[in-house]
């Protein structure tokens, strides 16, 4: 047999076998039996004829099926051959293949066969990969989920498996495949085994995502935007209707998808818009700005027209354009559009009939527009000012003046109370105030200056009168008060010898006629004599205070320590007296002042320090310096009966006495004394007080520049 599927040759094989006993039965009969044992008509065959004719047709068929089996094994041999060089060619040429992963997988899922894509995509060689199951190319987690057995049993079933989905290499990186599987059965139906084809789609299947994520985001951004975006096609059908839109006209996008854009239009504009549609395709701009046709007319749903803006675009998607519009209602802007309008004519009216000049001017200190009152003020037509400088309508002087304060007006960006003089155009002069403001543009550069002016040309000279009755009566007060200062002077000195003639002859009653009187005499000399020294004392005091007003004083370095060592000595004697401790600090710093005024204050201090000792308590005194704001602070502190708080403020004035004189004696000059000489070199006086507690009174002057 040449194969169990070879009919037809089988049937020729019968014909032939029929045909050669045809023959060999013929042959017999007429070569070898004799005419009663013919076969032919009219004969009687005998046995050795009919074991003749046996053996003739058996021989000649077995003849003839040796011959179709020798070309049975020929022809078999010669498919064999075609189809091992038809399977070695497709073996070569799977294995060649790079962009692919071509393999064979058993009925059991173990790799049976390897070619060069597979190893370039999954990184195994074949030595190590052949017999290994082939879901090491899946995921963990598909493994766990057994996805790998359950795609055999599909294709197993199927004939074929095929799906996208991530695959894993030999270093452990993922990519996304396409993967087919198709079963391979044998002649008997039984299953070989698989065919699995893999084809690396990781950059296609980015670019899809990273097209999606594009496309999910240009959603959400026409889904968010402000404004209403409409895109419509050819016909002008609605395609895109995102929130923005369903907010402004009232239409769900459900409703609106599809429909002609007409539906948002005002019925006497359809026609011109459907014009104007036509004519932006037909030319060669992708786009026309927000604005460019001015203000346009919506119509909601419940038939409400309002203003709005558009722009447009336009694009070809696969030979179809695409039309879209974006939508921004205006209406509030319009409102406010007249509101501002209506503010405008409001100042331009409060502007042009204000009493007050106003203008403005360029960079350049040129006019750029005045108001009326302006024009009044200085008798002039407006053509006769727009355009001009500020300063030629002023006096030579303030011309010169504004040219130079101009450039620091621009720099500060305002000016308040600049005085300038400008010339009448019919004669004469007005005095100005100028205040003004620089307007900028948001990137700062200059833009105008708004100038507000007033005439002060009265207010000026009566001011020009004022300091000058001023002028007048301080000199009359000069004057007035050096004759007080000299008459205070020359009267202490005058009453000062009756006081010295009236202490001398108390001094001679009492010693002369002292024992023949009575103690109430002796005790009005005694009070004669104290009137005196108190009255001495007083006038020595008003020649102090009286020369601090008067004298020039000029300044020098003095040395602190010096001026303390001083007044050491002079008060040597009262300080003994009263059993006092003075301590005086170890480094005193050098000061910028008089030094017999310096030495004046400080005695006046110590003294007053004595003075006001509670009784039977020794004088603690502490003089001190410290350096203070660019200044050095004398400080003399006591431990004295202290000053309550609310006579702190009036300490220093001239005849202010805190106590009663007979407790504490003195002028109450001593402290005014200190202010005043204080003040003459530049100074300050102060003093920090607690009643029980002593006080501690201090003089702040220039400090000594340091030596070269």
């Amino acid at each position: 047999m040449c194969s169990s599927g070879a009919s037809k040759p089988r049937e020729r094989l019968l014909r032939r076998g029929l045909l050669a006993t045809l023959l060999a039965a013929l042959a017999a009969d007429l070569l070898f039996l004799p005419p009663a044992g013919r076969l032919l008509p009219g004969s009687s065959p005998d046995a050795l004829g009919l074991g003749f004719f046996a053996l003739m047709g058996t021989l000649l068929s077995l003849a003839a099926d040796s011959h179709y089996r020798a070309q049975c094994k020929a022809a078999a041999f010669q498919r064999e051959l075609a189809v091992q060089k038809s399977e070695e060619g497709f073996r070569l040429l799977v294995e060649d293949v790079k962009d692919y992963a071509i393999f064979m997988l058993d009925s059991e899922g173990r790799v049976a066969s390897w070619n060069k894509g597979a190893q370039r995509l999954k990184g195994y060689g074949s030595e190590e990969i052949l017999g290994r199951h082939f879901s090491c190319f899946y995921p963990p987690e598909d493994v766990t989920q057994g996805k790998p057995e359950a795609e055999l049993r599909s294709a197993a079933k199927t004939g074929r498996f095929e799906e996208s989905g991530w695959r894993v290499r030999k270093d452990g990186s993922r990519f996304w495949a396409d993967v087919f599987i198709t079963a391979l059965r044998d002649a008997g139906g039984q299953l070989a085994g698989f065919a699995k084809v893999t084809r690396d789609m990781t950059e296609r299947k980015l670019a899809e995502t990273t097209l999606a994520e594009d496309k999910a985001r240009l959603d959400r951004i026409i889904a968010s935007a402000m404004d209403a975006i409409i895109s419509i096609d050819a016909q002008q059908r609605i395609v895109v209707f995102n929130a923005a839109a369903e907010k402004l006209f009232g239409v769900n996008p459900g409703e609106a998808l599809g429909q002609d854009l007409s539906r948002f239009i005002p019925q006497r504009f359809r026609a011109a818009h459907a014009r104007h549609v036509e004519g932006f395709a037909s030319t060669r701009a992708s786009t026309r700005r927000m604005g460019a046709l001015g203000t346009l007319s919506g119509l909601r749903a419940n038939g409400e027209e309002f203003p709005i803006e558009a722009s447009i675009s336009q694009i070809e998607v696969r030979g179809e354009k695409l039309f879209t519009v974006i939508l921004r209602d205006i209406t509030e802007r319009k409102r406010a559009e007249d509101v501002l309008r209506q503010s405008e004519e409001r100042f331009r009216l409060f502007y042009e009939n204000s009493p007050v000049p106003y203008q403005s001017l360029d960079s350049e200190g040129c006019f750029i527009e005045v108001n009326q009152s302006f024009l009044e003020t200085l008798g002039c037509a407006r053509a006769e000012v727009i355009g001009r400088s500020f300063a030629e309508l002023m006096t030579p002087e303030s011309a010169a003046l504004f040219a130079e304060r101009f450039q620091q007006f621009k720099e500060h960006g305002s000016v308040r109370g600049a005085e300038f003089e400008l010339a009448r155009q019919s004669g004469g002069r007005v005095h100005i105030t100028l205040d003004g403001n620089i307007g900028r543009t948001p990137e700062g550069r200059f833009q105008q200056m708004q100038c507000v002016w007033r005439d002060t040309t009265r207010s000026k000279q009566a001011k020009e009168e004022l300091e000058r009755l001023v002028a007048e009566r301080t000199a009359q007060l000069h004057e007035a008060n050096d004759n007080l200062q000299t008459f205070a002077h020359s009267a202490a000195h005058d009453l000062r010898s009756p006081l010295r003639a009236i202490r001398s002859f108390s001094d001679i009653a009492l010693a002369e006629c002292g024992p023949n009187l009575d103690a109430a005499g002796r005790s009005m000399l005694e009070r004669i004599a104290l009137s005196a020294d108190r009255m001495d004392q007083l006038l020595r005091d008003l020649l102090e205070y009286s020369e601090l007003s008067q004298a020039e004083l000029r300044l020098e370095n003095v040395s602190l320590q010096e001026a303390v060592g001083e007044v050491l000595a002079l008060l040597d004697r009262d300080l003994r007296a009263r059993g006092a401790t003075l301590t005086v600090a170890d480094r005193l710093a050098d000061i910028r002042g008089h030094r017999a005024t310096v030495v004046l204050l400080i005695s006046n201090l110590v003294s007053n320090a004595l003075k006001f000792m509670p009784p039977g308590v020794p004088p603690q005194i502490r003089i001190s310096a410290e350096p203070w704001e660019g200044c050095v602070r004398l400080l003399v502190q006591d431990n004295g009966i202290g000053i309550a708080p609310e006579h702190l403020g009036k300490l220093f004035g001239v005849f202010q006495r805190l106590h009663d004189k007979r407790a504490y004696p003195g002028t109450g000059l001593g402290l005014a004394i200190v202010r005043k000489g204080a003040e003459r070199m530049g100074g300050r006086v102060g003093v920090e007080s607690e009643v029980g507690r002593g006080s501690c009174f201090w003089v702040e002057l220039r400090a000594a520049p340091p030596a070269d």
